[in-house]
């Protein structure tokens, strides 16, 4: 293994709608905080496209279109004060604090 891990390195996986790298990052400083671990290595990504459409088919339908529901939208990642898409507020927020997206990477 490139890391040199070994079978018994103990693992977590962190599965949110968002920040779940910055959650996986907290969780680790928190182990180290509370001396169950003197080293860890964390991280992670969000991936946006791979959020699904939901569909209630437990109901019946009976004549009638089943409708899709957007899991970005449904699961909490519109701005609650202005009702736009999170993704959206961040660009905002960028443009009016002049932070560019080489500064961001």
């Amino acid at each position: 293994m490139a890391a040199e891990l070994n079978k018994g390195t103990v693992s977590t996986l962190v599965n949110k709608v968002c920040a779940s790298g910055m959650k996986a990052i907290m969780l680790g400083a928190s182990a180290i905080r509370t001396g169950d671990r003197s080293v860890v290595g964390a991280g992670g990504m969000e991936c946006m496209s791979r959020v699904p459409h939901y569909v209630n088919i437990r109901t019946p339908t009976t004549y009638a279109h089943a409708n899709m529901i957007d899991g970005l939208i449904h699961d909490g990642l519109t701005d609650v004060y202005n009702k736009m898409p999170m993704g959206t507020c961040t660009e905002k927020v960028n443009s009016d604090m002049g932070i560019t997206r080489e500064m961001q990477d």
